[in-house]
């Protein structure tokens, strides 16, 4: 799965296409063990990597010098956080100015990747012993999970096929396991993405 994200942002990188917005690019909410300063300090750290991740678009803005040194003085870069508890998680969400983020990318002379961004139908088929099914939307495997958790992280407006009749009649598993791009292209099109991987 791994492999298949990082293969989805080279694609995205090296495709010129129509875009839609993304909002809540300098915003992250991430895992915090406690309230405790030290805890709440290191999440803010990590939501703020987190939106640098998002703007810069590529991990290694994360190790540029400016940067780094940046993350040592994340308070002048905060506007707000706040709490959220589930019942398994706690979570810190926090807030950044966007002025000063994007002040800094240019100090560092880093490109800012803006925030419209391509719309992207991601199609996946799940093998499981002698079967394969290709992963709707609304499916209970973990698949889902993760390309919502991965396109939140990037900020990439990634979604599913819902597989419904349409789909099913326009599309067999053959067709995506073996990357037949005629029919892949043809299901694609009623989603109206600007990409599909």
């Amino acid at each position: 799965m791994h492999r298949l994200l990082k293969l989805l942002t080279i694609v995205l990188f090296a495709t010129t296409v129509q875009a839609v917005e993304v909002t809540d690019l300098y915003q992250a909410k991430v895992d915090v063990l406690s309230q405790a300063k030290k805890d709440r300090n290191h999440a803010i750290q990590q939501a703020m990597q987190a939106v640098w991740l998002k703007v810069g678009g590529q991990k290694s803005v994360l190790q540029h010098e400016v940067i780094k040194q940046a993350l040592k003085k994340y308070q002048q870069y905060l506007v707000q956080f706040s709490y959220q508890n589930t019942k398994n998680q706690h979570l810190l969400l926090a807030r950044f100015n966007e002025e000063k983020i994007n002040q800094l990318f240019h100090q560092a002379n880093l490109p800012l990747w803006g925030n419209l961004r391509p719309q992207v139908l991601l199609w996946l088929v799940q093998e499981q012993g002698l079967s394969r099914e290709i992963i709707a939307e609304s499916s209970t495997a973990e698949f889902p999970a993760t390309v919502q958790a991965f396109s939140l992280q990037r900020g990439l407006p990634i979604s599913l096929p819902v597989m419904d009749l349409t789909d099913l009649n326009a599309l067999s598993t053959a067709d995506v396991w073996g990357r037949f791009s005629a029919p892949i292209a043809e299901a694609s099109a009623r989603y109206q993405a600007e990409s599909y991987v």
